[in-house]
């Protein structure tokens, strides 16, 4: 009788320890995704894995966001994001890793000195590109798009990201172990 409440102790913390680090990275991601929402590159960027930085520096990809952000045809906004599902936290060598799959609405609002030949060329991409999951509204000049993403977390100092996406995997192959990308794969929901 013993030995079955030592058993059912353990087990019990060691899938509260379990769930308190898959909210934790949930916690985190969901200000992370808040960050994009409020345009908030600079400390959005803070949350990226190092390692995967050093590969794209910061500097460009907030060059990158800025340079979307600053076109004189249309505002781009991501609303409504929110976190789908979280794999199971798996840890090796006191690392801990995580794979995300969320989803957000992408709004393209043009202005209204929007060249008409722009904005069907950039319809159509979207539509081509997201089929059913686009709309288009000619009384707001706006294109609304769905689309789900994949970032894997990793604990380094606190949880950090990186995008996830199978043209991605040569480059994630040199960030985190072979056999934990495989697990988080098979993980995945």
């Amino acid at each position: 009788m013993k030995n079955l409440l030592i058993l059912f102790l353990t087990l019990t913390i060691n899938f509260s320890c379990a769930q308190k680090t898959s909210d934790d990275v949930k916690t985190v991601f969901n200000h992370f995704l808040s960050l994009t929402e409020n345009k908030n590159y600079d400390e959005y960027f803070d949350y990226y894995y190092s390692g995967f930085l050093k590969i794209v520096p910061k500097s460009q990809l907030l060059k990158d966001l800025e340079k979307l952000n600053s076109n004189e045809n249309y505002e781009y906004q991501v609303k409504d994001s929110k976190i789908i599902s979280v794999t199971k936290v798996i840890k090796k060598d006191n690392i801990k890793y995580a794979l995300i799959k969320y989803g957000g609405n992408t709004h393209i609002k043009f202005n209204d000195n929007c060249d008409k030949e722009v904005i069907e060329l950039i319809k159509q991409n979207v539509q081509n590109t997201y089929g059913e999951k686009y709309s288009y509204s000619e009384l707001n000049k706006e294109i609304v798009f769905y689309k789900d993403q994949e970032m894997i977390g990793i604990t380094e100092n606190g949880w950090k990201f990186f995008p996830y996406s199978e043209r991605l995997e040569t480059v994630i192959a040199t960030l985190i172990p072979k056999e934990v990308l495989k697990k988080l794969l098979t993980e995945r929901k």
